[in-house]
């Protein structure tokens, strides 16, 4: 019994190690886009799968996907005059090619306000390092 009771504790040991969860993992990204420099640290993007969020307490930076071949992530942007920005970034995981695009201005919570967010108004390319 007491070799029971032992394989038992060490499998729940090795068992909750195992399942940390791949959310503490995340890579800080070094890119360059346009020829400046931005960094982007995974770890403070919020995994919105796990939580229901209101329009008014979505978080600005979230994670939208994570994939074997990519990272997905948003954040929105406020641009200083009571507008604000969509940002989206998909980072291939193998070569580290960041595409980048972004919506449109728009006023937040009003009407039409979803539709300009998701029309992307320029998009960009660069390239990452730290992508594993």
């Amino acid at each position: 019994m007491k070799k029971f009771y032992g394989i038992l504790f060490l499998s729940l040991l090795i068992n909750s190690n195992v399942s940390a969860g791949w959310f503490s993992k995340l890579p800080v990204l070094a890119c360059e886009v346009d020829g400046k420099y931005y960094t982007y640290d995974l770890r403070k993007y919020k995994d919105i799968s796990k939580k229901k969020y209101s329009k008014s307490n979505m978080p600005k930076k979230v994670i939208l996907d994570i994939t074997d071949d990519k990272y997905s992530f948003s954040e929105t942007v406020d641009q200083g005059d009571g507008t604000v920005r969509f940002f989206r970034y998909n980072v291939n995981r193998y070569s580290g090619v960041l595409d980048l695009y972004i919506s449109a201005k728009y006023v937040r919570f009003r009407k039409g306000a979803l539709r300009k967010s998701l029309t992307t108004e320029y998009t960009a390319n660069g390239i990452c390092k730290g992508v594993k």
